[in-house]
Protein backbone atom coordinates (compact mmCIF):
# COMPACT_ATOMS: atom_id res chain seq x y z
CA UNK A 1 0.00 0.00 0.00
CA UNK A 2 2.71 2.29 1.04
CA UNK A 3 4.76 1.89 -2.94
CA UNK A 4 1.19 2.43 -4.19
CA UNK A 5 0.51 5.85 -2.93
CA UNK A 6 4.31 6.76 -3.61
CA UNK A 7 3.45 5.78 -6.92
CA UNK A 8 0.08 7.77 -7.17
CA UNK A 9 2.73 10.32 -5.21
CA UNK A 10 4.49 10.63 -7.83
CA UNK A 11 2.50 10.72 -10.68
CA UNK A 12 0.45 13.68 -9.44
CA UNK A 13 3.34 15.45 -9.16
CA UNK A 14 4.79 15.30 -12.37
CA UNK A 15 1.66 16.09 -13.69
CA UNK A 16 1.55 19.24 -11.54
CA UNK A 17 4.64 20.23 -13.14
CA UNK A 18 3.51 19.44 -16.42
CA UNK A 19 0.37 21.66 -15.85
CA UNK A 20 2.32 24.54 -14.48
CA UNK A 21 4.93 24.78 -16.99
CA UNK A 22 2.03 25.29 -20.04
CA UNK A 23 0.38 28.30 -21.29
CA UNK A 24 -2.61 27.74 -23.73
CA UNK A 25 -2.45 29.88 -27.33
CA UNK A 26 -5.37 29.36 -29.06
CA UNK A 27 -5.49 25.28 -29.64
CA UNK A 28 -1.96 24.82 -29.56
CA UNK A 29 -0.68 24.26 -25.77
CA UNK A 30 2.72 25.97 -25.43
CA UNK A 31 5.26 24.76 -23.19
CA UNK A 32 7.84 27.50 -20.94
CA UNK A 33 10.28 28.03 -23.42
CA UNK A 34 13.74 26.64 -21.46
CA UNK A 35 16.17 26.18 -24.50
CA UNK A 36 15.00 26.56 -27.98
CA UNK A 37 17.34 24.27 -30.83
CA UNK A 38 19.84 26.27 -32.07
CA UNK A 39 20.51 25.76 -35.89
CA UNK A 40 24.17 26.16 -37.96
CA UNK A 41 24.45 25.40 -41.07
CA UNK A 42 27.47 23.39 -42.83
CA UNK A 43 27.58 26.08 -45.92
CA UNK A 44 25.39 29.50 -46.50
CA UNK A 45 26.34 29.55 -49.98
CA UNK A 46 26.69 25.90 -51.61
CA UNK A 47 27.36 25.96 -55.38
CA UNK A 48 24.25 23.56 -57.41
CA UNK A 49 24.88 22.07 -60.52
CA UNK A 50 22.98 19.18 -62.19
CA UNK A 51 26.86 17.85 -62.69
CA UNK A 52 26.49 17.49 -58.79
CA UNK A 53 22.91 16.43 -58.07
CA UNK A 54 23.66 13.52 -56.01
CA UNK A 55 26.30 15.48 -53.94
CA UNK A 56 25.89 17.00 -50.69
CA UNK A 57 25.16 20.58 -50.88
CA UNK A 58 24.47 21.75 -46.84
CA UNK A 59 24.20 20.03 -43.78
CA UNK A 60 22.14 21.64 -40.78
CA UNK A 61 22.45 20.89 -37.63
CA UNK A 62 20.87 21.80 -34.43
CA UNK A 63 21.08 21.58 -30.43
CA UNK A 64 17.88 19.59 -28.91
CA UNK A 65 15.20 21.71 -27.62
CA UNK A 66 15.47 21.76 -23.68
CA UNK A 67 11.72 21.61 -22.59
CA UNK A 68 13.03 21.50 -19.12
CA UNK A 69 12.24 17.54 -18.67
CA UNK A 70 12.93 14.00 -20.79
CA UNK A 71 11.07 14.89 -23.93
CA UNK A 72 11.20 13.44 -28.05
CA UNK A 73 10.24 16.50 -29.84
CA UNK A 74 9.84 16.11 -33.81
CA UNK A 75 11.53 18.65 -35.53
CA UNK A 76 10.92 20.70 -39.14
CA UNK A 77 13.03 22.32 -41.17
CA UNK A 78 11.30 25.50 -42.88
CA UNK A 79 12.20 27.12 -46.02
CA UNK A 80 11.30 30.05 -47.49
CA UNK A 81 12.16 33.16 -49.84
CA UNK A 82 13.86 36.25 -47.74
CA UNK A 83 11.75 38.25 -46.25
CA UNK A 84 8.56 36.28 -46.99
CA UNK A 85 8.20 35.71 -42.72
CA UNK A 86 7.75 31.82 -43.46
CA UNK A 87 3.90 32.42 -45.44
CA UNK A 88 5.05 30.21 -48.07
CA UNK A 89 7.38 27.78 -46.49
CA UNK A 90 8.67 24.58 -48.02
CA UNK A 91 9.26 22.16 -45.20
CA UNK A 92 11.07 18.54 -44.72
CA UNK A 93 10.31 16.43 -41.59
CA UNK A 94 13.33 15.25 -39.76
CA UNK A 95 11.77 13.38 -37.09
CA UNK A 96 13.73 13.23 -33.54
CA UNK A 97 16.89 13.25 -35.55
CA UNK A 98 19.51 16.69 -34.70
CA UNK A 99 21.02 16.89 -38.24
CA UNK A 100 19.78 16.32 -41.94
CA UNK A 101 22.01 16.91 -45.21
CA UNK A 102 20.59 17.95 -48.06
CA UNK A 103 21.79 16.82 -51.71
CA UNK A 104 22.13 19.38 -54.41
CA UNK A 105 19.52 17.85 -56.00
CA UNK A 106 16.90 17.94 -52.67
CA UNK A 107 18.31 21.98 -52.47
CA UNK A 108 17.71 22.84 -55.69
CA UNK A 109 14.17 21.17 -55.57
CA UNK A 110 13.45 23.33 -52.37
CA UNK A 111 14.35 26.21 -54.88
CA UNK A 112 12.31 25.44 -57.72
CA UNK A 113 9.21 24.69 -55.10
CA UNK A 114 9.39 28.27 -54.03
CA UNK A 115 9.43 29.10 -57.56
CA UNK A 116 13.31 31.00 -57.58
CA UNK A 117 14.09 31.35 -61.39
CA UNK A 118 16.59 29.55 -62.75
CA UNK A 119 20.21 30.63 -63.21
CA UNK A 120 19.80 33.41 -61.17
CA UNK A 121 20.86 34.22 -57.52
CA UNK A 122 18.36 33.63 -54.80
CA UNK A 123 18.56 34.14 -51.32
CA UNK A 124 16.49 32.18 -48.61
CA UNK A 125 16.05 32.01 -44.78
CA UNK A 126 16.10 28.52 -42.88
CA UNK A 127 14.60 27.58 -39.17
CA UNK A 128 13.55 24.83 -37.01
CA UNK A 129 10.65 24.03 -35.79
CA UNK A 130 10.21 21.79 -32.60
CA UNK A 131 6.89 20.51 -31.59
CA UNK A 132 5.64 18.11 -28.89
CA UNK A 133 2.67 15.36 -29.69
CA UNK A 134 -0.71 17.27 -30.15
CA UNK A 135 1.47 20.36 -31.47
CA UNK A 136 2.03 20.80 -27.93
CA UNK A 137 5.46 22.62 -26.96
CA UNK A 138 5.99 24.98 -30.07
CA UNK A 139 9.52 26.25 -30.46
CA UNK A 140 11.11 27.77 -33.12
CA UNK A 141 15.28 28.24 -33.69
CA UNK A 142 17.49 30.84 -34.57
CA UNK A 143 17.20 32.22 -38.59
CA UNK A 144 19.81 31.19 -40.86
CA UNK A 145 19.89 32.02 -44.29
CA UNK A 146 21.37 30.25 -47.50
CA UNK A 147 22.21 31.83 -50.78
CA UNK A 148 22.55 29.63 -54.05
CA UNK A 149 22.09 29.97 -58.00
CA UNK A 150 19.40 27.01 -59.11
CA UNK A 151 19.64 25.37 -62.03
CA UNK A 152 16.94 24.03 -64.28
CA UNK A 153 16.28 20.28 -63.12
CA UNK A 154 13.66 20.03 -66.08
CA UNK A 155 14.62 17.40 -69.20
CA UNK A 156 14.59 20.00 -72.19
CA UNK A 157 12.57 18.62 -75.62
CA UNK A 158 14.92 15.72 -77.18
CA UNK A 159 14.70 18.17 -80.53
CA UNK A 160 16.71 21.55 -79.54
CA UNK A 161 16.41 24.15 -82.08
CA UNK A 162 18.30 27.63 -83.06
CA UNK A 163 18.06 29.68 -86.08
CA UNK A 164 20.25 30.16 -88.85
CA UNK A 165 20.48 32.55 -91.98
CA UNK A 166 22.08 35.81 -93.27
CA UNK A 167 19.51 37.52 -91.31
CA UNK A 168 21.24 36.56 -88.33
CA UNK A 169 25.10 37.98 -87.77
CA UNK A 170 26.33 34.27 -87.79
CA UNK A 171 25.02 33.89 -91.43
CA UNK A 172 24.37 30.12 -93.22
CA UNK A 173 27.64 29.38 -91.68
CA UNK A 174 26.67 28.36 -87.87
CA UNK A 175 23.19 28.57 -86.12
CA UNK A 176 22.47 30.64 -83.40
CA UNK A 177 20.91 28.94 -80.27
CA UNK A 178 17.25 29.03 -78.84
CA UNK A 179 16.52 29.31 -75.53
CA UNK A 180 13.53 26.95 -74.30
CA UNK A 181 10.68 28.71 -72.30
CA UNK A 182 9.54 25.66 -70.06
CA UNK A 183 6.09 27.08 -68.29
CA UNK A 184 5.23 27.95 -72.26
CA UNK A 185 6.75 25.10 -74.45
CA UNK A 186 8.74 27.20 -76.76
CA UNK A 187 11.89 28.36 -78.26
CA UNK A 188 12.61 31.86 -77.83
CA UNK A 189 15.36 34.41 -78.73
CA UNK A 190 15.69 38.10 -79.22
CA UNK A 191 18.77 39.40 -81.15
CA UNK A 192 19.09 41.80 -84.49
CA UNK A 193 18.78 40.73 -87.37
CA UNK A 194 19.38 42.42 -90.90
CA UNK A 195 16.59 42.43 -93.81
CA UNK A 196 17.54 38.60 -94.98
CA UNK A 197 16.67 35.41 -94.48
CA UNK A 198 16.48 32.61 -91.89
CA UNK A 199 15.25 29.47 -91.42
CA UNK A 200 14.69 27.22 -87.98
CA UNK A 201 17.38 24.11 -87.27
CA UNK A 202 17.47 21.30 -84.91
CA UNK A 203 20.28 19.85 -83.08
CA UNK A 204 22.88 21.54 -85.54
CA UNK A 205 22.01 19.72 -88.21
CA UNK A 206 20.21 20.17 -91.63
CA UNK A 207 18.21 16.77 -91.53
CA UNK A 208 15.42 18.44 -89.58
CA UNK A 209 14.39 22.33 -90.31
CA UNK A 210 11.98 23.99 -90.64
CA UNK A 211 10.44 27.10 -92.99
CA UNK A 212 7.77 29.28 -93.98
CA UNK A 213 4.88 26.83 -95.86
CA UNK A 214 5.46 28.37 -99.40
CA UNK A 215 7.85 31.24 -101.06
CA UNK A 216 4.42 33.43 -101.12
CA UNK A 217 4.22 32.79 -97.05
CA UNK A 218 7.76 33.88 -96.72
CA UNK A 219 7.65 37.31 -95.83
CA UNK A 220 5.15 37.03 -93.01
CA UNK A 221 6.28 37.53 -89.27
CA UNK A 222 3.98 34.77 -88.04
CA UNK A 223 2.17 31.69 -89.35
CA UNK A 224 2.96 27.95 -89.49
CA UNK A 225 5.85 25.95 -90.70
CA UNK A 226 6.59 22.90 -92.70
CA UNK A 227 10.18 21.15 -92.26
CA UNK A 228 12.53 22.14 -95.25
CA UNK A 229 9.86 24.75 -95.58
CA UNK A 230 11.40 28.19 -97.74
CA UNK A 231 13.87 30.75 -96.18
CA UNK A 232 11.45 33.12 -94.11
CA UNK A 233 12.39 36.60 -95.17
CA UNK A 234 12.96 39.58 -92.46
CA UNK A 235 11.70 42.75 -94.32
CA UNK A 236 13.37 45.35 -92.08
CA UNK A 237 16.18 45.44 -90.11
CA UNK A 238 16.03 45.68 -86.23
CA UNK A 239 15.89 43.49 -82.42
CA UNK A 240 13.08 40.93 -82.79
CA UNK A 241 11.74 38.44 -80.51
CA UNK A 242 11.64 35.51 -82.34
CA UNK A 243 9.56 32.25 -81.00
CA UNK A 244 9.14 28.54 -82.29
CA UNK A 245 6.26 26.79 -80.82
CA UNK A 246 7.18 22.61 -81.93
CA UNK A 247 4.90 21.12 -79.31
CA UNK A 248 1.49 21.78 -81.73
CA UNK A 249 1.31 20.68 -85.13
CA UNK A 250 2.01 22.04 -87.43
CA UNK A 251 4.64 24.13 -85.66
CA UNK A 252 3.80 27.96 -85.92
CA UNK A 253 6.45 31.18 -85.54
CA UNK A 254 6.68 34.63 -84.52
CA UNK A 255 9.07 37.40 -84.95
CA UNK A 256 8.14 40.54 -82.64
CA UNK A 257 10.36 43.65 -83.99
CA UNK A 258 10.88 45.54 -80.42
Amino acid sequence: MKNLFTKLTGLSLVAALFLTSCEKEGDKIMLTQTAAPQLQASTTTPVLSRANADKDAVTYTWTPTNYGFAAGPNYTLEFDTKGNNFKSARTISVGTATTRTLTVSELNSIYSDLKRPAGEVSELEVRLQSMLLNNAGLMMSNLTGIKATPYESRELPQDVWAIIGDATTNGWGTETPMTYDFDRRVWTITLPLTAAYYKFRANNDWGLNLGALSDGDATKTAGPLKEGGSNIKISEAGTYTVTLNYSVKPATYTAVKQ
